[in-house]
């Protein structure tokens, strides 16, 4: 019983599209088999066709030894045997037997709808056409007396209906069967095709997260090295700066001081930005003095929004407790936020409130300065570019403090987002919520306070 149904399913091969077009050659010439033996015991129960049994015996030889081909790995061989037949067995004998008295007609259709399964739609509408032109050129020279259907007699109208029938739903088989098989085949193309696209679209992304790992690890070692001497430089200059505090050289040094400064400011962000990317960030949790923070970093932007003549007020909720957060990432984003109010303002008024609405920090840097075009916004949190990007080059900077400001919210669970209206300022709003779960989960050591009221 096992080996019949093995012999059923047919063989199976490595090759996934040549074992997809056995199993349908094996399915089609199974189905033959079973219609055959359908139309013998049909041939063999009606008195007048029980002869025309004698002729669906080849066919059987036929589509066996087609199965034997294709379990040989014959696979062409295989499809083409019961087409070849058709023409070169099948056609002759029906002009030498007067086809339709020996019930050729089904065997025609059978015909066409395998060609139409294993060899394609051009195939099976090839063999039905044929199957037409054999069958009336057969009724014509077997029956030339009665070529007009009016005067025949009963038996000869029936044959005569049941080969146009034959014929007609051979057609119809053959081109939806065909149809079917030409969609099948493309699906499958496309299938491959975008199994192909997939294997490509991954190794271009594997390469890009290498060559953008690659590059984060190169900005960092090279940002490490330019913050070193950088430190020196600054640490030189400070000491200058007290040593010549009353002679000439004291503004010269000054000013090398402060280019070095705003290089480290730079080179920083380039450094933090390349340890977002390499996913090198991690939060260092303590607990904050929240006002004490905002004043240290007021102080801090207080000498440049001074020079454009820009006046600094704050509102902070006096009710505000110490928070557990990451003070440097919270220090990091008010420098970039007062900053860029700072630069973009002159000659108006920065105003930063701070509350604790919910347990959570909430901090809103507005200022009266130049504002942001409503199609520019989207583009303010992207690396490297500015609402402006003339303005880069105007008031300096790398065009990456806001986009660093919200990967620090966000590593904290918080986020930023701005509201501006073009000539009259914006505002930036932060929020981060206290992170003492985090810190007590992560069994920090003793709590320090980071700065003091």
């Amino acid at each position: 019983m096992n080996a019949l149904l093995d012999w059923l399913r047919g063989p199976r091969f490595d090759d996934p599209e040549l074992n997809e077009r056995a199993a349908v050659i094996n399915f089609t010439l199974v189905l033959g088999l079973g219609f055959l033996s359908l139309l013998s015991v049909l041939y063999l129960t009606t008195p007048q066709l029980r002869m025309a049994t004698l002729t669906l015996l080849p066919v059987f030889v036929i589509l066996l030894a087609s199965k034997a081909l294709l379990h040989r790995g014959a696979v062409g061989a295989a499809a083409w045997l019961p087409v070849g037949t058709l023409v070169l067995a099948v056609t002759p004998l029906s002009f030498m037997a007067g086809g339709y008295d020996l019930g050729l007609p089904p065997i025609f259709v059978l015909f066409a709808l395998m060609g139409a399964l294993m060899l394609g739609r051009n195939v099976g509408l090839f063999l039905t056409g044929w199957a037409i032109a054999v069958q009336l050129a057969v009724y014509g020279l077997g029956s030339s007396d009665e070529w007009f259907i009016l005067d025949a007699d009963p038996f000869t109208i029936l044959v005569a209906v049941t080969i146009a029938q034959t014929s007609m739903i051979g057609f119809v088989v053959s081109w939806v069967v065909g149809r079917l098989r030409d969609e099948a085949a493309r699906a499958r193309q496309q299938a491959k095709s975008l199994a192909e696209n997939q294997i490509l679209l991954e190794q271009s992304v594997r390469e890009a997260d290498a060559a953008s790992q690659a590059k984060s690890r190169f900005l960092a070692t090279m940002s490490h090295e330019l913050r070193t001497p950088l430190n020196a430089i600054l640490g030189y200059s400070e000491l200058l700066l007290e040593d010549l505090a009353s002679t000439a050289e004291h503004e010269d040094v000054e000013r090398i001081h402060r280019s070095g400064t705003h290089l480290l400011s730079l080179v920083n962000d380039v450094l933090d930005m390349s340890k977002i990317e390499a996913g090198q960030m991690h939060l260092d949790l303590e607990l904050v003095d929240v006002p004490g923070l905002i004043q240290e970093s007021i102080q801090t932007i207080r000498p440049v929004a001074t020079e454009r003549n820009t006046t600094i007020h704050v509102d902070v909720d006096s009710t505000l407790p110490l928070l557990w957060l990451d003070r440097r990432k919270v220090r990091q984003i008010l420098l970039n936020l007062l900053s860029n109010a700072a630069k973009f303002t002159e000659n108006g008024r920065i105003v930063v409130k701070v509350d604790n609405a919910g347990g959570r920090l909430g901090i809103a840097i507005s200022d009266t300065g130049i504002g942001i075009p409503s199609d520019q916004i989207d583009r303010l949190f992207r690396p490297f570019e500015q609402a402006d990007n003339s303005s880069r080059r105007r008031h300096g900077g790398t065009g990456l403090g806001l986009t660093i400001s919200r990967h620090f919210a966000k590593m904290m669970q918080g986020g930023i987002d701005v509201s501006s209206t073009l000539g009259e300022g914006s505002t930036f709003r932060v929020w981060i919520p206290d992170l003492s779960d985090i810190a007590h989960a992560t069994s920090l050591q003793r709590p320090r306070v980071a700065a003091s009221r």
